[in-house]
């Protein structure tokens, strides 16, 4: 019987850090006493500082202002003609985004879009970036009579939520997830107190938690330690609030930067023996070009690729709008397995990874399973086939198992993808 050389393949990425290179950003603070408490700006550019980042900004923080206010105060105006700047934030009132739909209609989001207009009438290419500030520790007693839904700080930080996310969509810009961040340590550490003693205005730990997720969000990049934490913070503090701020803005990246005019590029992968499938993990982008390594590109926006040889690739994805560009490079590590004569390791494998309606499956399949992110098993059969419909999943991420005719399993992970 002839030799025979079958491989095996393992595709291995070296993830990358996105820290390694210095910023430096103009940024324009306009909004109140929120942002004024605790001195934010200065906070968030002692952090840049401390990375190896730079922040320059300039502010108009008069108290109690609304962005209706700031649309006709001249100072504001003035500083955004100025020009020059990487970004705006604006921050509101912090009652007026979680009053009544029609209130909120009729007296904040048109000023969100106007506000916006005066930005990019100076430089299109100006992000503007709203603050998304936190609810009232035990919600809006002022106005709980007459709107019941902000009677309560989780009530009150469902509307801000939504109001700012509505702000950005409307007004072409960015969310900095500062509410969302508090929220989540309030309920890991509800005792760790966030609020001043009126329990409205940031405390010096809320202000400089806000300051690490405005890191995020302006600066886009990973916190290298050692990173500035003010006088009167514990270590374990700082390093809870780093955390929440890292997962809060990066599990939702493409939700805050939908509208962004800044680009990161970002992609993962999963491969089936040497079937690679990528994954486009970017934010910010409207046109994307990889480069496999191979001698083949694509501008696909999530490509599988199929590796002929053993080795190492570098793959690169760039990223683009109309504003900036990005791009990201991971090593790619495909091995040879050389079996030995008379063991015939079996084939199996799905494509396309990721996929879309329609599952393919390579090799002999006895069985197959497909098992969701919970653990819960979302569909099986007991039939050889070579093709399935999962269009009635959800998309997400899956594992799906097959037992081949030899009785082996094998897992494989696999998402399912919008087709567009």
């Amino acid at each position: 019987m002839t030799n025979r050389r079958l491989y095996l393949f393992l595709a291995i990425f070296s993830l990358i850090s996105f820290s390694g290179f210095s910023k430096k950003l103009r940024v324009l603070f306009i909004g109140n006493s929120y942002t004024f408490t605790n001195n934010l700006p200065d906070l968030i550019s002692k952090l840049a500082t401390s990375q190896g980042d730079t922040l320059i900004f300039d502010s108009n923080l008069p108290g109690g202002f609304t962005l209706s206010g700031h649309f006709t105060n001249s100072v504001t105006r003035q500083k955004i003609a100025q020009g020059g700047w990487d970004f705006v934030v604006f921050q509101a009132q912090s009652q007026e985004p979680a009053f009544p739909e029609n209130q909120v209609a009729t007296n904040t989001l048109p000023f969100a879009r106007k506000l916006d207009s005066l930005v990019n009438a100076v430089n299109s290419c100006t992000e503007t970036q709203f603050f998304m500030t936190w609810g009232r520790k035990n919600g809006d007693a002022s106005n709980c009579a007459n709107f019941p839904p902000i009677c309560t700080y989780q009530g009150m930080q469902d509307l801000l939520s939504q109001r700012y996310l509505q702000m950005a969509k409307e007004a072409n810009g960015s969310v900095s997830p500062v509410g969302e961040a508090w929220r989540k340590s309030i309920a890991l550490k509800p005792n760790l107190d966030l609020y001043s003693p009126d329990l409205s205005h940031p405390a010096l730990t809320g202000s400089y938690l806000s300051a690490l997720v405005f890191y995020k969000t302006l600066f886009r990049k990973n916190f290298l330690n050692p990173v500035f934490k003010p006088v009167g913070i514990e270590d374990s503090t700082a390093n809870f609030f780093k955390n929440i701020a890292q997962n809060i803005v990066e599990d939702s990246a493409d939700k805050w930067f939908e509208k962004s005019t800044l680009t990161r590029a970002n992609f993962d992968f999963e491969a089936a023996q040497n079937v690679v499938g990528f994954r486009n993990k970017s934010y910010g982008g409207n046109q994307f070009r990889w480069s496999f390594g191979n001698g083949n590109f694509s501008v696909t926006l999530s490509p599988t690729q199929t590796y002929a040889n053993a080795g190492t690739y570098s793959v690169k994805l760039v990223s683009r709008n109309n504003c900036k560009s990005d791009s990201a490079t991971k090593n790619l590590i495909i091995l040879p397995f050389t079996q030995v004569e008379g063991l015939v390791q079996p084939k199996i494998s799905v494509f396309p990874n990721p996929g879309f309606c329609t599952l393919h499956i390579q090799g002999e399949c006895k069985e197959l399973f497909i098992i969701d992110f919970s653990g819960k098993r979302v569909f099986e059969t007991h039939e050889t086939k070579k093709e399935i419909n999962v269009s009635h999943l959800p998309l997400g991420h899956y594992k799906i198992q097959i037992r081949d005719k030899w009785n082996k399993l094998h897992s494989i992970n696999w998402w399912r993808i919008n087709e567009d």
